[in-house]
């Protein structure tokens, strides 16, 4: 079973590889180590791409096969924390070597490990076809706890979850699947939606800095939400203005207004902006499915009524 695992592995970094950003094994450490690897010898494998890549923090080769050989025999977390603390380090040389591996990271975490794990995955994809919810959650539960950490499970047990209206349990597989692949788009964005509604905003505000490349407009509404609720006038004002310009009125999440409302609201000049944009949020609040993103609020906006009011009230005083 490992030695054809292995195999799947080769040829998905081979054929999928970059020419750029890998290149074949030069010197005699490494043409070693990748002797053993392709004869299947995964300890000894393993031992001297990590010789290799202690002498070369900056072989990409090196990195993906310790990283590759770590979850065969250690299990998809030291992969990853491995794989996290090199994209997170000094080390890369350029935007590209970064990317690549990205892509490569990704690969590795959707990657099934077991073929109890694969059979349950697919057996509950099936089950989520044909509205089979309840059976689908219970093959995807199964898969999660044979495919510890792995990605697609993760991704699409939250989406069941979210489906089912379990929002407790979508709430905690959201989160690992940020932790286990904190590149997908789709992921961070709900994941900063969770942090919204749990009040977490510093966790909000880290996953928008960690993640520069996400730029989507549900992330973007969720970080300057955040930056709203933390005080942080000078950085979310002009980020609400830019997304208030997007698009349609009708498209955006009221909390938007909400946010401007509450940041003119403190400005001695803004009052009748502030005015304009809480009597919008409060008009928006009015069809409850306003609110809903994918079936439910991560705002929390029915809370936000109340003060709403009270700073109508206050403002026109």
């Amino acid at each position: 079973m490992r030695q054809v695992l292995a195999i799947v592995l080769l040829a998905v970094f081979f054929i999928t590889a970059s020419p750029k950003a890998l290149s074949a094994p030069s010197d005699s450490l490494s043409l070693a180590a990748q002797y053993y690897y392709s004869h299947h010898d995964y300890p000894q494998a393993l031992g001297l791409w990590s010789e290799v890549l202690k002498k070369d923090p900056i072989n990409t080769m090196a990195l993906l096969r310790v990283c590759e050989l770590k979850i065969l025999t250690e299990g998809r977390e030291a992969c990853r924390e491995l794989m996290l603390s090199n994209l997170e380090g000094p080390n890369l040389r350029t935007t590209e070597s970064r990317k690549f591996l990205i892509e490569r990271f990704r690969d590795l975490q959707k990657l099934f490990l077991t073929d109890e794990g694969q059979t349950s995955y697919l057996q509950a994809v099936s089950w989520v076809k044909l509205k089979e919810l309840p059976r689908a959650l219970a093959s995807f539960e199964r898969a999660s706890q044979l495919e510890k950490g792995n990605a697609s499970v993760l991704r699409e047990k939250a989406k069941t979850e979210k489906l089912m209206g379990q929002w407790d349990s979508y709430l905690q597989t959201c989160q690992l699947a940020y932790e286990n692949d904190p590149f997908d788009p789709a992921v961070v964005e709900e994941t900063m939606e969770v942090g919204s509604y749990l009040g977490n905003y510093e966790k909000v505000v880290s996953i928008q800095h960690r993640s520069v490349s996400t730029n989507t407009i549900r992330s973007q509404i969720a970080y300057a939400f955040a930056l709203v609720q933390m005080g942080n006038v000078t950085d979310a004002l002009p980020l609400l203005q830019t997304i208030a310009g997007q698009g349609k009125i009708t498209s955006l999440h009221p909390i938007v207004w909400y946010s401007l409302g509450k940041l003119f609201s403190q400005k001695r000049d803004g009052h009748s902006e502030a005015v304009t944009y809480l009597q919008r949020f409060l008009s928006s609040t009015a069809r409850p499915e306003n609110l809903l993103i994918e079936g439910w609020d991560p705002y929390r906006s029915t809370d936000k009524v109340d003060e709403a009011k009270k700073l109508l009230a206050s403002l026109a005083s």
